[in-house]
């Protein structure tokens, strides 16, 4: 249980961090940069989702 809370932790890290780029990106008009790292952010937290259930 405490290897999967933590697993799940540190996947919530990578989308937070992803997310929060990506809108940087976004905002300074990169957006080739903020499209592939949205999209990285989605499917990382729909696989973590998926393996969780």
């Amino acid at each position: 249980m405490k290897q999967r809370l933590a697993a799940n932790h540190a996947d919530t890290k990578i989308v937070r961090a992803a997310v929060r780029v990506a809108l940087l990106a976004a905002e300074r008009g990169n957006r080739k940069a903020a499209v592939n790292l949205w999209n990285f952010a989605y499917t990382t937290a729909r696989n973590a989702y998926q393996q969780a259930n």
